[in-house]
């Protein structure tokens, strides 16, 4: 995905933005809905893409494609570009200068759940089931006619 945002960054720059930002993404969401004791749907989806930050004679905007193809890819950021032309000027807004970044910390902000592979489809029908169980269990939740719960998990 780091090849795909730097290619991105450097079709940009040749068709004419002068400062572009990428970020590349893929996203997996996992969803298990429980309702009235019983199984009610599952959810997977898997997402990717990158989203360009354009800055284009004064001028910015800000676009994503899910069409990683090298050859779509520079069509929609030439499209993508000359659409940034036609858009009111910003002369103040750009990217900050790469030297304000230098001698920062490079520390790993441990932002990813190290155990999020090891979660089971078992497990999170179990989560799900567990819930609606202790819904279920509130004092005085005998007027409950229907409990809907669900587990959600993505990975970014």
């Amino acid at each position: 995905m780091i090849e795909t945002a730097e290619a991105s960054v450097a079709m940009a720059l040749k068709h004419g933005a002068q400062q572009c930002a990428a970020r590349s993404y893929r996203v997996r969401d996992v969803t298990v809905q429980w309702r009235d004791g019983k199984l009610e749907q599952i959810n997977e989806a898997t997402t990717r893409g990158v989203g360009l930050q354009l800055y284009v004679d004064s001028r910015y905007a800000s676009v994503s494609s899910c069409d990683l193809r090298p050859e779509a890819l520079d069509s929609f950021i030439g499209e993508s570009i000359a659409m940034t032309r036609s858009l009111a000027e910003d002369p103040y807004r750009s990217l900050a200068d790469p030297k304000l970044y230098e001698g920062q910390a490079k520390k790993d902000l441990e932002l990813e759940d190290p155990e999020y592979p090891s979660v089971t489809p078992e497990q999170r029908r179990r989560f799900a089931k567990e819930i609606e169980a202790a819904a279920r269990s509130v004092k005085g939740a005998g007027a409950i006619l229907s409990v809907t719960t669900g587990f959600n998990d993505n990975r970014n």
